[in-house]
């Protein structure tokens, strides 16, 4: 039998984003490489950069990892007998997978807990879109805090108050409804997802001061924000192209006083930052996604 029409459309949409998204991609390395200053200054400041900024850009998609894992933990462990260590293995299965067109690591973790579990597909994707709507609020609760530390001033004491404030209030709302409501898990899976983009704001503000060119915790907190708004676009796997675009021209739009001492900042160099970032995370996903692929198998023999 021949897929019809419909079905063909359904398959050629996500092979036709992988392909937009490579492309985007590609173009993105093009644009930086054309800007011999900008590269030649980023590759300078790659090569003198300290250790524990290496080291922080190689650890820090691993923690995502773990927080993902742990926030859909939470989610599936109502409907299953899922495990934590389970449910990591899927994750970093998936993180490598998406990356391929149809997102085979999402299909494959739904169709793994039907199998094994005997949780129903609706079950699945409606935890999926729970954990998409979370993270919403993470990033509105990320926006609000943003504005709250310009208005307070930009020190670091009223920034990291900004920071935390969110996270204290979902703990605390989820400590409190979490035997009295149906619902109670609700603010514990945001206050992981803030904690997840608390991360990423960390991987960008590692990421520019790698290439030399450091920003703000206000500035790295806003670009993270629109990197989670570009990596839920669907057809995109894991943001791939686009993340890079929408980076660089954030970084471009920020305000001076925003952004950095050191001034605005071109595209180009956005570009550069979230490249740099991409590296890093392809070389945690390779072996963790291999590593737990291996690891699930094993366990369905």
């Amino acid at each position: 039998m021949t897929p019809g029409p419909d079905g063909q459309r359904s398959l050629s949409r996500p092979v036709i984003g992988f392909v937009l998204g490579a492309l985007l991609l590609g173009a993105a390395a093009w644009v930086v490489i054309r800007q011999g200053k900008d590269l030649q200054s980023a590759i300078e400041s790659a090569r003198h950069a300290p250790w524990w900024l290496v080291a922080a850009a190689l650890v820090l998609p691993l923690l995502n990892w773990l927080l993902m894992s742990v926030s859909f933990w939470v989610l599936m462990r109502r409907h299953g007998p899922v495990g934590l260590g389970e449910m990591t293995s899927l994750i970093g299965a998936a993180w490598l997978l998406n990356y391929l067109p149809l997102r085979p690591g999402l299909i494959g973790r739904v169709g793994y807990h039907k199998t094994v579990h005997g949780i129903p597909v609706a079950k699945s994707v409606t935890a999926t879109v729970a954990a998409i709507g979370c993270s919403g609020v993470a990033i509105v609760a990320m926006v609000g805090a943003l504005v709250g530390s310009t208005m307070a001033g930009s020190g670091a004491l009223s920034v990291g108050a900004a920071a935390a404030a969110p996270l204290a209030l979902a703990l605390i709302a989820g400590g409190a409804l979490r035997r009295t409501h149906r619902f109670g898990w609700v603010p514990l899976i945001v206050a992981f997802r803030y904690l997840d983009l608390l991360v990423w704001a960390a991987r960008y503000a590692v990421a520019f001061a790698i290439i030399g060119r450091p920003i703000s915790a206000a500035a790295a907190a806003a670009i993270a924000c629109v990197c989670q708004i570009a990596m839920l676009v669907p057809f995109f796997g894991n943001g791939l192209g686009l993340r890079e675009w929408a980076v660089g021209v954030t970084a471009s739009s920020l305000p001076r006083d925003v952004l950095t001492a050191s001034g605005a900042l071109a595209t180009t160099v956005g570009l550069a930052a979230d490249l740099v970032n991409r590296a890093a995370e392809i070389c945690g996903a390779i072996p963790v996604g291999l590593i737990c692929a291996a690891r699930l198998s094993a366990r369905a023999r």
